[in-house]
């Protein structure tokens, strides 16, 4: 007799069998269900958790972790929650409805929380310590009717990565100091304390700085508290006679401080890539220094009083040549405070523009709101030359319209990415005798200066809403489409049709 291959006393494995074993392995059921969790496709989640054991084990780990699980959490009969409070990872309060949540889970345990995410009225940050478990990863706190009498739950959180506290009093450097010595992992932090707003009179400890300063992990720091020059010799100090490295991995900082103050904080911190600077004194010289951090690449100046900017130290700035957001600016006032609004003047001129714009090639994001008076149109052509990826532009200057539009450009784009566009005022033409194209021939000329333009404003005066201008640019509007523009010019244009002109759009 023949003998029968070995292999023929056993069943074919069929598409099927290959199937249901690959559905009862839990690799493959959490793959499934993060891709539904993802596509926040809980419907499906909630079927499949109903399949049998194993799914319902794995399924249910998913679905727990969504930001949607708080609500559901309460609809739950009260003998099975800690079986769900015990697979949340995240939870958020948002609405003053759900206030009502401290006292419906105050006897559960959410030990595995990574995320808690609450905008509260009213509620103390002790009421949170039911949640503050060693798991936690991120806190947001945010409640404009709070006070901050306590962070001391914050301590059992040896894993916290990230704290963002936004409260209306109460925050001091001595209590955050107590916090961040039992989070040794923590790499954001962003406290936004309302109250203080003359900052002269808050400023941060040495020891907090200090601490900070030493912090191997911390990469984003927004402090209320001003940066004081005695606190900044405190740690330079410090750091020359322990020899470690300043803020090692510190790339985003908001900062409150003077001009004196900076010179020294500057050299800590060189390996920012992000500085939103807040300067309370008056003191131009802050732009020297700054010019020498040269990794940034978002830089936000913020002037809290009036301040006469030198030329020469703006285009100091020219060193910064990864720079992709530049914005100046005047700050608001304290609160109460009526005054007129903070005037930030300069002699910055078309020649230091040409200057510095040819060094940021990279410039997306520009926002100059100074008063420049030998700022003119050729300062902006000098940026739409060298500075070709702008997305973002707004200027506290007049635009003489005529040479804006001037076809002297070979048809080339002025702005090719150019999306918002804000002018303070608009001057259209010379001596008011302007020499003008066609209608039609100036439409095309903005469309090509401007091919990806969505956003226009330009404050105008409308009595003289019939100018050649206002023409052209209703004309563009109605060629784009009403929905993409929102120009404040063309406001009054919207509910005025000018006789003859559907032959041109």
């Amino acid at each position: 007799m023949a003998n029968t291959p070995a292999t023929a006393s056993f069943p074919a494995i069929t598409r099927f069998d290959s199937t249901e074993k690959a559905l009862s392995l839990p690799e493959i059921l959490n793959l499934i269900f993060s891709f539904c969790l993802d596509a926040n496709d809980l419907g499906t989640l909630s079927k499949a958790v109903q399949v049998n054991q194993l799914w319902f084990e794995c399924g249910t780990e998913k679905l727990w972790q969504s930001r949607k699980a708080t609500p559901n959490l309460v609809r739950v009969p009260k003998d099975r929650q800690q079986i769900y409070a015990s697979k949340i990872f995240t939870i958020g309060f948002y609405y003053s409805k759900e206030i009502n949540y401290y006292e419906a889970f105050k006897d559960l345990e959410f030990h595995r929380l990574r995320e808690l995410d609450i905008s509260s009225y009213g509620q103390d940050l002790r009421d949170m310590e039911m949640y503050c478990v060693p798991s936690l990863q991120k806190v947001k706190f945010v409640d404009l009717y709070a006070k901050i009498s306590t962070l001391g739950c914050l301590r059992s959180c040896p894993e916290l990565k990230s704290i963002h506290l936004h409260v209306w009093t109460g925050l001091t450097p001595q209590l955050v100091l107590d916090v961040l010595k039992h989070v040794p992992s923590l790499q954001e932090a962003i406290l936004i304390n309302e109250l203080v707003d003359d900052t002269s009179s808050s400023v941060i400890s040495g020891d907090l700085l200090l601490h900070l300063a030493q912090s191997k992990c911390v990469t984003t720091l927004e402090l209320p508290w001003s940066w004081s020059a005695s606190a900044v010799e405190q740690v330079t100090i410090a750091k020359d006679d322990m020899g470690f490295a300043s803020f090692p991995v510190l790339e985003s900082l908001y900062l409150v401080t003077t001009a004196a103050a900076i010179e020294g904080a500057v050299p800590l911190s060189r390996n920012l890539t992000s500085l939103n600077l807040l300067l309370e004194d008056s003191d131009s010289g802050a732009l020297w220094h700054i010019a020498r951090l040269t990794a940034l690449t978002t830089l936000s100046l913020t002037f809290r009083k009036p301040i006469r900017i030198s030329a020469a130290a703006i285009t100091a700035l020219r060193a910064l040549s990864k720079l992709r957001t530049l914005i100046m600016k005047p700050g608001r006032r304290p609160l109460g405070n009526f005054d007129a609004p903070i005037a930030i003047e300069t002699d910055f001129s078309n020649d230091d523009c040409e200057i510095v714009a040819s060094h940021w090639p990279d410039l997306r994001h520009l926002s100059l709101k100074l008063v420049c008076a030998n700022l003119s149109t050729k300062g902006l052509l000098s940026l739409g030359r060298h500075c070709r990826s702008l997305d973002f532009c707004e200027t506290s200057q007049d635009i003489n319209l005529d040479e804006l539009f001037s076809d002297d450009c070979n048809g080339d784009a002025l702005f090719p990415q150019l999306r918002t566009l804000y002018f303070t005022q608009a001057v259209d033409g010379q001596n008011g005798i302007p020499s003008h194209p066609s209608i039609l021939e100036a439409v095309r000329l903005l469309e090509c200066r401007f091919p990806m333009l969505e956003d226009l404003q330009i404050p105008w005066d409308m009595h003289r809403w019939r100018t050649y201008y206002h023409l052209v640019l209703y004309i563009w509007v109605e060629r784009k489409g009403k929905r993409i523009i929102r120009s404040h010019l063309l406001g009054n244009f919207w509910l005025l049709r000018i006789p003859g002109i559907e032959e041109y759009v």
